[in-house]
């Protein structure tokens, strides 16, 4: 994920910077903003719907192909920094996750990441969207869990609005056992 001189993550925060574009790091990388470390080939980031036309144009002029597109999602590889997933929401929701962000230093460059209880609605909302990655973010979202300020009650409250059917029970007994 580096190109020698340069991570990727440091090429977006570069990038970001000059163009006054914001973005969230989310996903494998943002785990460790929590003190969780988990195994990722990709950098996930999260960006307001207005600044999709600025980054579709300046990312295949540094080398980026486009692999994947949807309405709310794009997948990038670059050959010398893998790959690069943004999912797209609306501004008011980009707004509001990002005015609770936390500042995460890595590398020479200090990103931002969603909160505690921000990151794991999205990793419920994953889940949600795509049945087949619930047993990683349940696996994620544990253990955010027991690293944060986060209540049962707070964590079943997110369940309900963000999660698919049943999860708050699956967490609950990966959590706190059978009580």
């Amino acid at each position: 994920m580096s190109n020698g001189d340069q991570s990727l993550l440091e090429y977006l925060a570069v990038e970001a910077e000059v163009r006054g574009l914001r973005f969230l790091l989310i996903g494998g990388w943002a785990l460790e903003a929590y003190q969780f470390a988990r195994q990722t080939v990709d950098v996930d980031c999260l960006i307001a719907e207005p600044d999709v036309a600025q980054v579709d144009s300046f990312l295949p002029a540094a080398g980026f192909n486009e692999i994947a597109r949807t309405a709310n999602f794009r997948r990038y590889r670059h050959a010398d920094f893998g790959y690069l997933d943004l999912l797209i929401v609306d501004p008011a929701t980009f707004g509001t996750l990002y005015a609770s962000a936390q500042p995460f230093a890595i590398g020479s460059v200090t990103l931002k990441v969603p909160s505690l209880p921000n990151l794991i609605a999205l990793k419920l909302h994953g889940a949600k969207n795509d049945p087949a990655r619930e047993g990683r973010e349940l696996a994620d979202i544990e253990q955010l869990a027991r690293r944060g300020p986060v209540s049962s009650d707070e964590i079943k409250k997110l369940c309900a609005q963000f999660g698919p059917p049943d999860i708050w029970n699956k967490l609950k007994s990966r959590l706190y056992g059978n009580d």
